[in-house]
């Protein structure tokens, strides 16, 4: 038996072809791979940019000159066109495209002559790669083009083909964008064994596909990767590898570690510590380390390349025309497509030129109605037809103003509402959950976000089928179920609830069991009044005739400042334009956010809320103090509190997906499953790789009933990876789905993934026990409840204790 390989890459063309520098290099790295005497080739034969002649005997050859029992490993890269008739041919450095657009078939290889030398050799094991390229002219869609119909036709008994599809992008320079290649990721899974996913030491074809589109998924999330052919010959021993290199295996645990990214956008790795020591444990020196986790890190890092480029694009036509132009969301459509991003990728992107200028406008429109209705309310008319200029030009619909107006109205209502109440009596006896915090360190731009679960609950109630192995189960089950019903009352209150709400962390923070006990549903949020506004409604109200004068030029100046309010940032407004705000104190604004860190972390959130209050008089655009005193009014049962910090907090950041996340999860504790929905997918939408946030989501979706929807959700989170405490509690919510669906061992799988996790799980133990109870399985069920009760009551619930031991009494007396 020999092994053999044939290379062949094209990368220049005549006019009308753009010429693909990446084919040659691609070419030269595999050959060079493969020449390793390790891999024990007899032939690797390299063909660049040679003369049409030359690669059609070369590849005549390379098929007819093989013995049944060889290895044959046959590369292109470059072009693979389709003509109108539907045929396919590879293009040649002669190859080129009539005025019409049209292929000149004459400077190519028809894939049907490749196809006939392939099906004509005496080689049994044929290994096809295609590195296919198209031009954007010819093949707009050939990121979402399925590989199958263009490889079907090179299908055959003992051959597998291995196809990428790729759109050239002669826009973007090899400097503009520094990424891999489909072959690339092939070699690397070669040369570092890293390929060999059941460390045996064979690498199969299947193997290397698998790896490079998992690292391509990552990188460049719509272009797909196929594999196609013979599956018995996909899993046939291709390449021997090493599989002791200590190495290799840092490499497999750095593979398994959560990737954040730093307020730089860059990629980090979380968990260093553990890292460093299982470095120092397998030997590995420093350098090598780095080196892996740079290769660790590279897909994540060219995905953040891609998004950049793409929104240094966007940033660019929006200084000259508007994103939602048409030709101008075709052009930013196609570079979509050339880089590989999908819809959700570019969508926030995409439409954040335009809502901000959206939202200036709002603001200015606000501005110019708050000093007239401070100087006359109600308004007069000559006030109310300068309003509708103003909406006129500013291009505001008849709903944005309405909308302007009656927050302005009810936030004053409420304002003088809340005068008239005696808040000493309301708020001094406020309940304190006792919930100890997580350290929550703040940061303007943070790198990532920690959090810890706490138990989430049992699954919904599901209709339990009869013992197969004791006929008394159906009538104990059924005259148990008014108890069954109320001894899950307290649990399923906290039926999917996930994370802690997430602060903004400057320095890392400490994973800690900080369980949020249920709390009573308090009255919804009330109206967040605008920070450091002047009061509307408390000025002595003057006759208009006094001022009839003054009442044009005032408008005009109002207008006048008000724009430039509204386009200059707080930071930069001068003094005169501030309206009386207090200066800031930034740097004792965040003296007083540690302090409240400290104390929150003590467990005292009370406390905590008072520095968090006195950094905010410090720095009333203090983002980051918001948060915490959300997340603290959060632990302490005030949802409402908590919801009002969140969103005035979005008013400084409304991109923040932790801040849509802690809505979702504000809201949902308030049952308030609607917001809790519409912030989750906000949520979602800004930062797809947010475990918390597809949790938080998952959870509202389960609250509506949408089980499909939330599996998919709580798949999406368990395959980011997050700290084990919140995948553990990820495994469990993703079974009480599954039980909810009836998937009774689906879910009871779940439970066993959750508490190999986290291993102190009650609330797991106790979902296994009802689980097997379910399915009849009355020991596995008094064990696993058993379990949990002595769980509940080493934690300190006793509530929850009581109910465990309850259970594991039924059914034992069932069982007598």
């Amino acid at each position: 038996m020999s092994r053999v390989a044939l290379l062949i890459g094209v990368s220049r063309y005549p006019t009308g072809l753009d010429p693909l520098p990446d084919a040659q290099k691609d070419v030269e790295l595999i050959k060079r791979l493969l020449k390793q005497p390790r891999f024990q080739f007899e032939s690797v034969q390299c063909l660049c940019d040679r003369p049409l002649q030359e690669m059609q005997e070369t590849i005549e050859l390379f098929f007819k000159q093989r013995r049944s029992d060889d290895q044959l490993v046959f590369l292109f890269c470059g072009y693979l066109l389709p003509d109108a008739d539907g045929k396919l041919y590879f293009a040649t450095p002669s190859t080129k495209l009539d005025d019409q657009g049209a292929i000149v078939k004459a400077q190519t290889i028809p894939a049907s002559a490749v196809l006939e030398s392939m099906n004509s050799s005496p080689a049994k094991q044929q290994v096809f790669i295609l590195n296919r390229y198209s031009p954007p002219l010819l093949d707009q869609s050939a990121v979402a083009e399925p590989m199958s119909d263009l490889t079907a036709p090179f299908g055959g008994a003992g051959r597998v083909i291995l196809a990428a599809s790729n759109v050239s992008r002669p826009a973007l320079t090899p400097e503009a964008l520094d990424v891999w290649t489909y072959p690339r990721y092939l070699a690397e899974g070669i040369e570092s064994s890293a390929a060999d996913a059941d460390d045996d030491g064979i690498v199969t074809a299947a193997d290397l596909h698998h790896y490079a589109a998992q690292k391509l998924q990552v990188a460049a999330p719509t272009l797909q990767p196929q594999l196609h052919g013979s599956a018995e010959t996909a899993q046939m021993p291709l390449l021997e590898v090493p599989n002791n290199d200590p190495r290799l295996h840092y490499r497999k645990v750095l593979e398994t570690a959560s990737i954040a990214i730093d307020v730089s956008g860059a990629p980090v790795l979380e968990g260093l510590p553990l890292l460093e020591e299982m470095r120092q444990r397998l030997g590995v020196s420093p350098q090598e380390a780095e080196a892996l986790e740079a290769q660790v890190l590279r897909p994540t890092r060219e995905y953040r390349q891609r998004v950049t480029l793409y929104q240094e694009q966007v940033a660019e036509h929006a200084r000259s025309h508007a994103t939602d132009h048409p030709q101008v969301r075709q052009t930013l459509k196609q570079l979509q497509h050339a880089l590989y991003l999908n819809d959700r990728d570019v969508a926030v992107m995409t439409i954040a030129p335009s809502l901000v200028e959206h939202q200036r406008q709002k603001a200015l429109y606000q501005q110019v109605l708050l000093w007239a209705m401070q100087r006359q309310s109600p308004l007069g008319e000559g006030d109310r037809t300068m309003l509708q200029r103003l909406q006129q030009t500013l291009h505001l619909g008849d709903d944005d103003t309405r909308t302007i107006e009656a927050q302005i109205t009810t936030q004053t209502e409420q304002f003088v509402a809340d005068l008239s109440e005696k808040p000493e009596s309301e708020t001094a006896n406020t309940p304190d959950a006792g919930a100890t915090s997580q350290s929550s360190p703040v940061s303007p731009a943070p790198k990532a976000f920690s959090s810890s679960p706490p138990p989430s609950a049992a699954p919904l109630p599901t209709a339990v089928p009869p013992s197969h192995d004791d006929s008394r189960a159906s009538h104990d089950d059924s005259r148990a179920s008014h108890d069954d019903s109320r001894a899950k009352e307290a649990v399923l209150q906290r039926l999917f609830n996930m994370n802690e709400p997430v602060t903004s962390p400057l320095e890392p923070a400490s994973l800690a069991e900080t369980p949020l006990n249920p709390v009573p549903v308090r009255e919804e949020p009330l109206p967040i009044l605008p920070d450091a506004k002047p009061n509307l409604m408390d000025r002595v109200r003057r006759s208009a005739s006094n001022y009839q004068a003054l009442i044009i030029p005032a408008i005009l100046l109002a207008a006048i400042i008000g724009l430039v309010a509204a386009i200059l940032p707080s930071s930069s407004r001068p003094g005169w334009l501030k309206f009386g705000q207090t200066p800031a104190d930034p740097a004792a604004a965040q003296r007083l956010n540690s302090e409240g860190r400290r104390k929150a972390q003590a467990g005292d959130n009370k406390a905590a809320i008072a520095d968090y209050d006195q950094a905010i008089e410090k720095n009333p655009n203090d983002v980051s103090a918001y948060i915490n005193r959300g997340v603290a009014h959060h632990r302490l049962g005030d949802t409402g509190a908590a919801i009002r910090d969140y969103e005035q907090a979005l008013k400084l950041d409304p991109k923040s997906a932790v801040l849509y996340s802690n809505l979702s999860y504000a809201y949902y504790d308030r049952q308030n499953y609607d917001k809790a929905l519409e912030t989750g997918n906000q949520a979602v939408a800004l930062n797809g790789s947010s475990a918390e946030a597809h949790i938080n989501l998952a959870n509202a979706r389960s609250k509506k009933g949408d089980y499909d929807s939330a599996m998919r959700d709580y798949a999406q989170a368990i395959a980011l990876k997050p700290p084990a405490p919140i995948l553990a509690g990820a495994y469990n919510n993703r079974g009480n789905a599954q039980l909810a669906l009836n998937n009774t061992r689906a879910a009871i799988g779940d439970y066993n993934r959750a508490i190999r996790r986290k291993p102190d799980y009650a609330d797991a133990y106790y979902n296994l026990g009802l689980a097997q109870q379910a399915l009849g399985n009355r020991s596995g069920a008094i064990s696993n409840l058993q379990k949990a009760a002595d769980l509940y009551k080493a934690q300190g619930k006793e509530a929850l204790q009581k109910e465990a031991i309850d259970r594991v009494n039924g059914l034992q007396q069932s069982n007598v």
